[in-house]
C-alpha cells in the first residue's frame, strides 16, 4: 500500500578522519538529482557530516546531519544509531 514518490541521486565527494583511536567522522556533498514521479529531473545541492565512535569491541554508535536544497524550502534530516558487529 505505499505510493512511490521519486527518487533522489546523489553524487557526493567527501574527507574522512580519525578522532583518537575509537572514533572517527566524515563530511561530503555534491549534486541530488532529484527524480519525483512523472515531472523532469532537477539538480539540487546536498551534504552531510557524521561521526561515530565505539562503545565496545562490537558496538558503535552514530549520528548524522545533512541537508538538500530545494526550490522553495531546503531539507534537512538527522540520524541517530547503534551498529552491533558479530
Amino acid at each position: 500500500g505505499s505510493d512511490y514518490e521519486g527518487t533522489v541521486t546523489e553524487a557526493h565527494v567527501g574527507y574522512e578522519g580519525a578522532l583518537g583511536e575509537s572514533a572517527g567522522w566524515y563530511i561530503q556533498a555534491g549534486p541530488a538529482l532529484v527524480s519525483p514521479d512523472g515531472e523532469e529531473t532537477e539538480t539540487e545541492f546536498s551534504g552531510k557530516t557524521g561521526a561515530s565512535v565505539a562503545l565496545s569491541e562490537s558496538l558503535s554508535a552514530y549520528g548524522e546531519i545533512s541537508f538538500i536544497t530545494g526550490d522553495d524550502d531546503n531539507g534537512y534530516g538527522t540520524k541517530l544509531g547503534l551498529t552491533y558487529s558479530f
